[in-house]
């Protein structure tokens, strides 16, 4: 399950960002010697009822990130940030930003930049070290290792000019470059998306989502108030949220950003158990499919039957479905779609 680590400054109230996002479900644990509180945040989806019926399942999974809070740790411009801590977050796959404001968007936009900027000199603490080394190493390592030493500095280089500019990097590397800087952790290279806290007479003055320049997904949450609603009775709580001219849940909003931020997709498996939802990284395979619901389900993988979920949906059941020329069988090498709905067959 992919983790999301929040992070923030102290006076952001993160820990109801986190409430809201995950409810009471919250697990204690300590990471060498960082404490940690672990939530899991279920992205609700209004597909999963639909297929249910189709396969009369007994209940719905729906897919789900975990994210990271660390009550003792956050960002700061005066106090050095705990090496333990910032190794612990780049352990993470991407990072959820948490900013307060009063509503002015234009505050919680300062104070993006001011994380970014914190984030930014964390990684050039990891960056110049680097390009030490492999200056070192082009000078008088072994000849063979002098090209891919070369290219790593070149673009080590790219990003430390990018970095100390106040530049995002964003989605400036190719794929195979973000590859090749995973070792290092960086935390300006994962995935973010963004939480604005806003008190709860904020919430209907304030639009809910938005994109920035950079096509990172902001959402503005009525921390306080939005952390007590997992409590209730669903009724009740989208009552409330409708008296603040809310019209979804933090979880619902959050989850949807993390899910952009993380260019996922979301495939579904059923039988009359259960039905699942699944994330998969965008342009994944089928195969790629069967390795997150179960390894074996790769190691033994022979074909899969596929369908868009509206397609089932509206069929009723694949036996139907296959009356009109459905669904699609295919090998492992099918890129996944969204909402594809895909039964694995494997050798046994």
């Amino acid at each position: 399950m992919s983790t999301i680590a929040l992070v923030g400054k102290f006076d952001t109230r993160i820990e109801s960002i986190f409430t809201a996002a995950v409810g009471r479900r919250i697990v204690q644990h300590s990471h060498g010697r960082v404490d940690v509180q672990s939530g899991t945040l279920q992205l609700s989806d209004p597909a999963l009822h639909s297929i249910q019926s189709v396969f009369s399942a007994s209940r719905i999974v729906p897919a789900e990130f975990t994210l990271w809070h660390t009550p003792s740790h956050a960002l700061s411009t005066i106090t050095p940030s705990s090496p333990e801590w910032v190794g612990f977050l780049r352990t993470a796959d991407a990072l959820l930003l948490v900013v307060a404001c009063d509503g002015n968007l234009e505050t919680a936009t300062e104070q993006v930049s001011s994380l970014r900027t914190e984030l930014a000199l964390l990684d050039l603490g990891v960056i110049e070290p680097a390009q030490h080394r492999l200056r070192k190493k082009l000078e008088s390592g072994p000849r063979n290792e002098r090209r891919a030493s070369g290219d790593q500095l070149d673009l080590l280089d790219q990003l430390t000019h990018t970095l100390e500019s106040g530049h995002h990097i964003g989605n400036t590397l190719e794929p195979h470059e973000f590859a090749s800087l995973r070792e290092y952790g960086l935390l300006t290279t994962k995935p973010t998306a963004i939480a604005v806290n806003v008190p709860d007479e904020a919430a209907a003055t304030t639009e809910t989502e938005r994109s920035d320049a950079d096509l990172i997904s902001w959402s503005v949450i009525a921390g306080s108030i939005e952390a007590d609603l997992p409590d209730l009775p669903s009724e009740d709580s989208d009552a409330f949220r409708a008296d603040l001219g809310m019209t979804s849940s933090a979880a619902f909003r959050l989850g949807r950003a993390v899910q952009g931020a993380l260019d996922f997709i979301v495939f579904y498996t059923g039988n009359s158990s259960s039905v699942n939802a699944w994330n998969l990284a965008r342009g994944k395979s089928a195969l790629d499919a069967a390795r997150s619901i179960h390894s074996d389900l790769a190691d033994s993988f022979v074909r899969a039957d596929v369908a868009s979920a509206s397609k089932l949906v509206e069929a009723g059941s694949w036996t139907q479905l296959r009356e009109i020329g459905e669904p699609q069988s295919v090998g492992r090498d099918y890129i996944v779609e969204n909402c594809d709905v895909i039964q694995v067959h494997f050798s046994r």
